[in-house]
């Protein structure tokens, strides 16, 4: 039916809440703010052998500093499909309104993990 990968494109920039918080000890002295570093995502519905209805991912376009943290698959919530990132959950999304929401807990989450090493 598809001679390979069939893929149905929209685009969406989501930015993150920009939040302040407290350099983590031992990274600065004083009382210094951590911006938060914007991030973008494409989200994609993607046909696969795999998932022939489709399902929706969010493409990791802009990632931020991990500040010498892993950057493992495991640990980052992430998969690849060969060229570009994107966000790993306990399911695929079958909804593009399910897909935006969890990329939001996702940029929440590593940017805590950025800052304080705190796994999610």
């Amino acid at each position: 039916m598809f001679g390979g990968l069939a893929f149905i494109f929209l685009t969406i920039v989501l930015p993150v809440f920009l939040v302040s918080r407290t350099k983590p000890s031992g990274q600065s002295s004083g009382n210094q703010e951590l911006q938060e570093e914007p991030i973008t995502f494409d989200y994609r519905k993607v046909v696969t052998p795999k998932c022939p209805n489709g399902e929706w991912r969010a493409y990791i376009t802009k990632m931020p500093n991990l500040h010498g943290r892993s950057t493992s698959f495991h640990r980052t919530h992430r998969l690849s499909d060969g060229n570009e990132y994107y966000v790993c959950w306990s399911e695929p999304f079958t909804t593009k309104e399910t897909c935006v929401e969890v990329s939001k807990i996702w940029a929440e989450k590593i940017q805590e993990y950025a800052h304080t090493g705190k796994e999610f």
